[in-house]
């Protein structure tokens, strides 16, 4: 290092210097400009990276090889001169440069590495001379505010990943003569000849009427794109090939296509139409997922299956009608959309919404899969399946008939408008988060039959006040009753032998509590957070206390222990409670 210097914020390379080593002026933030000399040909691997403050570099005709991450960081540089002696734009030379806003690739360049000009947020264009024949995977990847791109004609290969991130894309141009892509009719895409595949599109994309197949992740994350006709030409669109589109309102899907692929319209947060085709077989994983304002859907009577998570978190579509071909209906498929009117065709074998429930119910298992805020759970039900009612903010009342056995995970989660729900004595398992967010429900009677509550079941029900736990009951799972806010009213039964972490977790409201002889173990941060709890009575002697159940317990002023077992606690308990530790008589052992 010993060669390079720095002075007064300038970078100097002596004049014979033919190779800037390795790392030569790597992190150096004072350094913000720097004259090459002609003599260098060579710029190492890392030479200025991470030199924040540099803000324009010269690199004279004699240079001939940039190593890797050679101005990686630079987030400074704004402009940089190429010349023609450069044949290669080697891996990650450019990343993270993010106030480059121009850069010219000469005409001698026939490679563009992996990396290369990857998180330059500011780069508004490219221009990929004739002379390049290959482009590094992720070459051009987040760079944000880049609308045009020109394709050489002598590029081999182009993936839709080399350019991913690159949200503001409104002009894509593939030079006349390249023998494998083009860009017909204007349409601002890059589509292979031989197969007509649309291998990436953009905000201005027009497919044009040949395109045979739509590739994966065509247009992904085109934020821009508004609306979408996709041709009769169309027989193949490729999973997430428009996911996270937001700004896309409409879409026409043609009348060739099959099936709708994985993730295809995932995250178009904006789309509030879609016209399916009427010969449609499969709608795929998550492909509507999180469409909130998608508000009407027609499943035409020729699909036969609806993937996981289709249409998750669609909030704004109130009413859907399965028809008869529909065989499988997968997991979470309409979670989160609160829908007013759930019908299913009589014909289906499969599927049935029986005595108008208004809910999908599976025939062969009784399980309702999925209801809304207007159903009703019928008498032949007999599980509740996960996610049933996630997210149906208006469901007010709920009765549970007497032939369910199973109140599946996520089940009600998030239905915060539920005050009033009877679980009757046929259920023998809540699971894990079945009831969570239901922060209108003030009390809950779980009946004896009951004998898992799974972690997390009543999570963050803030209204909550008073539960009555059966001794059918051994355990306290996990963040049962966290977050509880303003729960007074909780009796452990002498059935329970283990509180697990975080059960009663900030529980703000309680002020006591007494652990029965029978618990065993208290989990990490069982109470944590209880800071109006002021008493604790142990009937017995626990054998481990884990660290922090009792953290942030702020007005904890008495500990009532089994008399002559004050040493006892005092080796499991903080030392910040000793001084609360009081035995009790055998008269107080009841208290």
């Amino acid at each position: 290092m010993a060669e390079y210097k720095i002075k007064d914020g300038v970078g100097i390379i002596p004049h014979r210097t033919q190779n800037i080593v390795d790392l030569a002026f790597r992190d150096s933030v004072e350094l913000t400009n720097v004259a090459i000399p002609d003599s260098v040909r060579r710029l190492g691997e890392n030479s200025f990276e991470g030199c924040l403050n540099l803000s324009s570099i010269v690199i004279p005709d004699s240079v001939t090889i940039i190593g890797r991450c050679a101005f990686k960081g630079c987030e400074g540089l704004t402009s940089v001169v190429i010349p023609n002696s450069i044949k290669i734009i080697d891996d990650y030379v450019f990343q993270d440069c993010t106030s480059l806003t121009s850069i010219v690739i000469p005409n001698s360049v026939t490679r563009v590495g992996s990396h290369a000009f990857e998180n330059c947020k500011s780069l508004k264009s490219i221009i990929i001379p004739n002379s390049v024949s290959e482009i590094g995977t992720y070459a051009f990847r987040n760079c944000l505010s880049m609308t045009s791109i020109v394709i050489s004609n002598s590029v081999k290969e182009i993936r839709k990943k080399d350019f991913d991130g690159c949200i503001g894309l409104s002009s894509i141009i593939v030079s006349e003569g390249n023998k494998r892509y083009d860009s017909r009719n204007n349409c601002n895409a890059i589509i292979e000849k031989n197969s007509n595949t649309l291998v990436f599109g953009c905000n201005s994309t027009i497919i044009p009427d040949a395109v045979k197949k739509i590739a994966d992740h065509a247009f992904d994350n085109c934020k821009g794109l508004v609306s979408i006709v996709i041709p009769n030409s169309v027989e193949i669109i490729g999973s997430n090939a428009f996911r996270g589109c937001s700004c896309l309102t409409n879409a026409a899907i043609s009348m060739s296509v099959e099936e709708i692929g994985d993730g295809m319209f995932c995250a178009c947060s904006n789309l509030t139409d879609v016209v399916i085709p009427k010969h449609l077989k499969s709608i795929g994983k998550r492909a509507f997922d999180g469409c909130k304002n998608l508000k009407s859907i027609l499943i035409p009577d020729s699909v036969k299956s609806i993937g996981d998570f289709a249409f998750r978190g669609c909030k704004g579509l109130e009413k859907i009608t399965i028809p008869d071909s529909v065989q499988s209906i997968g997991e979470e498929a309409f979670s989160g959309c609160n829908m007013k009117s759930i019908v299913v065709s009589q014909g289906n074998k499969h599927y049935d919404s029986r005595y108008n429930c208004n809910a999908i119910i599976e025939t062969k298992s009784n399980r309702l899969l999925m209801g809304g805020s207007n159903s009703f759970i019928p008498d032949s039900v007999t599980e509740i399946g996960s996610h049933a009612f996630y997210g149906c903010s208006d469901l007010k009342n709920v009765v549970i008939p007497d032939s369910v056995t199973e109140i599946g995970s996520f089940a009600f989660d998030g239905c915060s408008g539920l005050k009033d729900v009877v679980i009757p004595n046929s259920v023998k398992t809540i699971k894990w988060y079945a009831f969570s967010g239901c922060s209108s429900l003030t009390s809950i009677v779980i009946p004896d039959s009951v004998t898992k509550i799974e972690n997390s079941a009543f999570h963050s029900c803030s209204g909550l006040i008073t539960v009555i736990i059966p001794d059918s009951i051994s355990e306290l799972d996990f963040c049962v009753f966290s977050d509880c806010s303003n729960l007074k009213d909780i009796k452990i039964p002498s059935s329970i032998s283990l509180i697990k972490n975080h059960a009663f977790d900030f529980c703000n409201c309680l002020t006591s509590i007494t652990i029965p002889e029978s618990v065993r173990e208290i989990g990490l941060c069982a109470f944590r957070g209880c800071k109006n709890l002021s008493s604790v009575v142990f009937s017995g002697l626990v054998e481990s206390l884990q660290y922090g159940a009792f953290e942030g317990c702020s007005n904890l002023r008495t500990i009532y222990v089994p008399v002559n077992s004050a040493s006892y606690f005092h080796a499991i308990l903080p030392k910040e409670l000793h001084g609360f530790i009081v035995e009790m008589t055998s008269e107080q052992k009841n208290i």
